[in-house]
C-alpha cells in the first residue's frame, strides 16, 4: 500500500491553485483574516522563488534562512489548522511544504549551488519547475514515439504524440512527427495534418 507520504503528495498535486471563498458565517475575524491570508499567499507562491518565499535577501547566511523559515513554520504548521478551517487545511499543508523545501534548499550548499542555477536558467519557482518538467517529459515522449514511427507502428506513435504535445503544445517537432504519422495513416484529414505544420513551422 502506498506511503502517506506518497497520499499526501497525490492529493496535494490535484488541489486547485486557489482554496474555496470562506463561508458567509462561522469565522471569527481572526479565522477569516488567516482563510484570506492563505488565498493570498496561494495566489502569489507559484511565482516566488524561494528567497521570496522566505522573505529573505539572496545571500543570506544558513542562520537567517533557518530563522525566517521557523518563523512561518509557527504560523502556517498545518495542525494549526483546524474547526471550520479544515477546507483549507490542504492548501496550508502546500504553502508549508513549499517553505520547508525552500529552506531545505537554500540551507544546503550544495543544494543552494544547484538551485542558482535552476533558477539563471529560468526555472526556481514552482511554476517554472512545472512548465521546465512538462517540456523535458514532452522530449522524452517524442523519443519514444521516433522509436515506433521507425518499427512502422503509426498507431502507438500517435498515442505518445498526441500526449506529448498535451504537455507542451509549443513541441515543435512533436507536430511535426505527429503530422507525418498521421500521413501514413488511412483516413486521416489532411486539413490537420496542415494545421500540425503550420503549428511546428
Amino acid at each position: 500500500s502506498p506511503s502517506p507520504g506518497a497520499i499526501t503528495s497525490a492529493r496535494l498535486k490535484d488541489l486547485p491553485p486557489l482554496p474555496p471563498d470562506p463561508p458567509s458565517s462561522g469565522l471569527s475575524p481572526d479565522q477569516l483574516a488567516l482563510w484570506q491570508e492563505v488565498v493570498e499567499r496561494c495566489r502569489v507562491i507559484e511565482t516566488q522563488t524561494y528567497f521570496q518565499m522566505l522573505n529573505v535577501p539572496r545571500d543570506a547566511g544558513t542562520d537567517v534562512v533557518r530563522r525566517e523559515y521557523f518563523a512561518l513554520a509557527k504560523r502556517w504548521h498545518p495542525d494549526r489548522v483546524t474547526g471550520p478551517l479544515a477546507p483549507i487545511k490542504p492548501f496550508v499543508e502546500r504553502v508549508f511544504g513549499l517553505f520547508t523545501q525552500a529552506h531545505d534548499t537554500l540551507s544546503d550548499e550544495k543544494k543552494r549551488g544547484r538551485y542558482l542555477r535552476t533558477e539563471q536558467d529560468g526555472g526556481g519557482t514552482p511554476e517554472a519547475d512545472r512548465k521546465l518538467g512538462a517540456i523535458v517529459a514532452a522530449a522524452m515522449e517524442h523519443q519514444k514515439a521516433e522509436v515506433l514511427i521507425r518499427r512502422r507502428d503509426y498507431e502507438g506513435a500517435r498515442a505518445i504524440l498526441e500526449a506529448a504535445i498535451d504537455l507542451n503544445p509549443e513541441e515543435a517537432d512533436a507536430l511535426a512527427s505527429l503530422a507525418w504519422t498521421l500521413f501514413q495513416l488511412p483516413n486521416e484529414k489532411t486539413s490537420r495534418m496542415i494545421e500540425l505544420v503550420d503549428r511546428a513551422i
